[in-house]
């Protein structure tokens, strides 16, 4: 394949009149020279290459953290895990750490927001039910987890999370704040309950019963409201 500025080098020759490319240093210094398409193309690539790099890396940082903090839930209280113990468990430097987080509590609230994605479009009309019932086998999967971190020392901080998630929604579906505030709450404690009592062995179902629950039960009162 021929390169890309003899292409346009051959074709200016043949008709200096149409330049294939459009050549700014002739338009504002009178310099004759051809414009070379290659280079902008190539340090183009060179920042694509280097986002890619440092996205990476961002993802790696983060999962190390995540899976940090798992470890930790799984070994202690959570008003016993301190942000040392996170970095020193993930291997990450302190500037690190928060770079990405403001604190445990945001490793908590950033590492289960694309759970509560899924659970807070159950208060509108766009909700999918296989998404909701991969987040309940999930939380079920993980139940020895799911029962550190609805415990009573985070339930309530996980539940004006996803309760404001859902606000946001209802709010955008033409609810009033009022009511897109009552309506939130009492759909993300009705929610984090019930996972709660399920993932603790106290409530007895399928995941097919408590999937086709979460996604009537709060949707069609979003509907008539």
């Amino acid at each position: 394949m021929q390169d890309i500025a003899a292409i346009v080098r051959a074709a200016e020759q043949n008709n200096p009149a149409k330049s294939l490319i459009p050549d700014n240093r002739r338009l504002l210094c009178g310099d004759r020279r051809v414009l070379n398409p290659v280079r902008p193309f190539r340090e183009s690539l060179g920042v694509m290459k280097e986002s890619v790099i440092d996205d990476r890396r961002v993802r790696r940082t983060r999962l190390a953290i995540f899976e940090a903090f798992k470890t930790l839930v799984l070994s202690r209280r959570y008003d016993e895990i301190r942000v040392a113990d996170i970095i020193e468990e993930a291997d990450v430097g302190r500037s690190t750490f928060y770079d990405h987080f403001t604190g445990k509590d945001d490793v908590l609230l950033s590492s289960i927001e694309v759970l509560f994605d899924v659970l807070a479009d159950t208060v509108t009309q766009r909700v999918a039910r296989e998404r909701v019932f991969f987040v309940l086998s999930h939380f079920w999967d993980q139940r020895a987890l799911s029962r550190m971190i609805f415990g009573h020392d985070l339930f309530f901080k996980l539940a004006r999370k996803l309760a404001g998630m859902m606000e946001e929604r209802l709010i955008a579906d033409g609810a009033t704040p009022e009511a897109a505030r009552i309506h939130a709450t009492e759909a993300a404690m009705a929610q984090l309950g019930l996972i709660k009592s399920w993932s603790a062995g106290d409530l007895s179902c399928d995941v097919d019963a408590l999937a086709d629950h979460f996604v009537t039960q709060w949707r069609d009162r979003a509907s008539r409201s």
